[in-house]
């Protein structure tokens, strides 16, 4: 194309080989390509073309894992120019795909429903229905229902949104070009294997028949592209050595999915996979093997930014919280885990309407026993300026709370941090600060030794009014 100088066929040249290189290489070497795909759509003026490529690219960056409030952004812009250039297609599978990652991120009230203020899935769903047009947004929509009911632990679900899926990809066998197909079989074969323990002895073989049939796609798919696919493979090897009792082999298949997945940085496959091998340790009635291959799920799904996935593991297993907290001697709690009522009276200091000092008494108070904070700040915003309102230190159950009216500079909290949360109202969960992230190089945090910190959005109906920002030193 290039050297013919057949520019007009750019955007569609650039998305092909951007979806083809996910199959063959990692899925971050996609990125730059779906990038270069929509500019060359833009200079075309090829508003579909535009649309495609950000979809795509939404499409992978949930595939390869990389953190849930970036790909919330990406999946935000991504919905915001379908609709502005009334791309409905596009919209709608956009909206699938954000309907996922608000539920991952915690933002839904029931965990594996995308149902809230912004999504409902009855209105939705038939709204695909009515429409053969919109065949292609339908699969990936019960691709993404399929993920949700699997992570929420509700298999049944999970496998009425497969049969769903696997009827358009078997009506428009073209479907299978997208990774959406990769996430199907995976996915698909994961909800089959944890159905098997509550179905009749006598459906076993036809779930395992099943369950091998994705596993071979899955195989296929991997001996050409292993960076993305050999974790998922070797996790579907296990659940099938598990299902056949052969414990030896499964034993070593969920170690290479682990080590797969976390050298390829699917850190969502790493958390799934070290799950499920610790179940199959606590079947076996090896506890203790078992409560460490949790806990690593448990930092793993915290590391995605997985919220809503920490709190539902963490009600499953109510001693998992207290055993990684006194591990690691870190904050690393949920946002949820902090009293709603407490947080709703800081939203409402703004205002006035309470005492600083009590406030900051509680708040305080109700971190050291979900958490063990040791210092914190409410920040405020005070028309175009966030202010530092009240400053608060904790010595065993003692509470020193200092009225502070300060601007914010680096000497108070790590600046990344803090400028991380006003631009995009996510919380930010630092279990050891020092680990390598986009934080670890803030000077405030080797300066001052700090070892973990919960900085917190505060909002009031929509609108940011403040920060929290609670710390504990090494």
């Amino acid at each position: 194309m290039e050297q013919r100088k057949l520019f007009s066929f750019r955007p569609r040249v650039y998305l092909g080989f951007a979806i083809a290189n996910s199959w063959v290489e990692h899925l971050s070497s996609s990125f730059p390509m779906l990038h270069r795909a929509f500019e060359a759509a833009r200079e075309a003026g090829d508003l579909v073309f535009m649309g495609f490529a950000l979809r795509t690219l939404v499409t992978n960056l949930i595939a390869s894992g990389r953190p849930l409030s970036e790909v919330r952004s990406e999946a935000e812009r991504a919905l915001e120019f379908a609709r502005k250039a009334q791309l409905g297609l596009i919209s709608d599978i956009v909206s699938g795909q954000l309907a996922l990652i608000r539920m991952l991120l915690g933002r839904t009230p029931a965990f594996g429903s995308f149902n809230d203020s912004e999504f409902d899935e009855t209105r939705f769903e038939r709204h695909l229905q009515q429409d053969p047009r919109l065949a292609f947004a339908a699969c990936w929509y019960w691709v993404r229902k399929l993920q949700a009911r699997y992570f929420a632990s509700d298999y049944r679900s999970a496998i009425d949104a497969d049969a769903k899926a696997r009827r358009l990809f078997s009506e428009s066998p073209s479907f299978r070009l997208y990774f959406e197909a990769a996430e199907y079989e995976f996915y698909a074969a994961l909800a089959r294997a944890a159905h098997c323990k509550s179905s009749p002895p006598e459906e076993g073989p036809q779930h395992l028949e099943v369950i091998r049939a994705h596993h071979r796609q899955l195989e296929f798919w991997a001996e050409h592209g292993p960076d993305n696919l050999a974790s998922r493979a070797a996790l579907i090897g296990a659940e099938i050595a598990r299902l056949e009792g052969r414990e030896l082999d499964a034993e070593s298949l969920y170690e290479d999915a682990i080590r797969s997945a976390h050298r390829h940085g699917f850190v969502q496959n790493e958390g799934i996979a070290n799950e499920l091998a610790a179940r199959f340790h606590a079947e076996r009635g090896f506890e203790t093997i078992a409560n460490a291959y949790l806990r690593d799920a448990w930092i793993c799904y915290q590391n995605w930014g997985a919220h809503g996935k920490v709190s539902d593991l963490e009600r499953s297993h109510p001693h998992l919280r207290s055993e990684t907290v006194a591990r690691h001697g870190t904050i690393g709690a949920p946002i949820q885990q902090l009293d709603l009522a407490t947080v709703i009276k800081v939203s409402q200091a703004v205002s006035g309407e309470i005492d600083l000092k009590r406030l900051m008494d509680t708040v305080m108070l109700v971190a050291l026993e979900h958490a063990g904070a040791e210092r914190g700040l409410l920040i405020l915003r005070r028309g175009d300026e966030y202010r530092i309102e009240a400053e608060a230190a904790t010595d065993r159950e003692t509470v020193g709370v200092t009225l502070r009216q300060a601007s914010v500079t680096s000497a108070d909290l790590p600046e990344s941090v803090f400028r991380y949360v006003l631009r995009t109202r996510d919380a930010v969960i630092l279990d050891d600060a020092l680990v390598a992230s986009n934080f670890s190089t803030d000077d405030y945090v080797a300066t001052n030794s700090v070892r973990s910190v919960l900085c917190l959005p505060l909002l009031k109906q929509g609108e940011l009014v403040g920060v929290l920002y609670l710390s504990r030193d090494s």
